[in-house]
């Protein structure tokens, strides 16, 4: 069966991914896109079936990578080389 999707995995770099994929009832998690020959689990993580959730699924991504990249950030700043 073929349903449209709009993949989250790779938000960050990518940017939000809409397809149509294929979607197989003995595995209702996963769907795959031939044409990328990936393949995405989870509804919810990796894919969602709707535009908004898949933008709220991206921003906390976003926001999660700006969290832990100001933490790198920090610990960078607070590193010295003195003898």
């Amino acid at each position: 069966m073929k349903i449209k999707v709009f993949a989250t995995k790779y938000a960050l770099s990518l940017g939000i991914e809409e397809f149509i994929a294929e979607w197989n009832e003995d595995f209702p998690t996963r769907v795959s896109n031939r044409w990328h020959s990936a393949t995405y689990h989870g509804e919810g993580r990796d894919w969602h079936r709707n535009y908004s959730d898949a933008v709220a699924k991206a921003e906390k991504m976003r926001v999660a990578k700006i969290v832990d990249l100001k933490k790198q950030i920090a610990k960078l700043e607070k590193m010295t080389w003195n003898k």
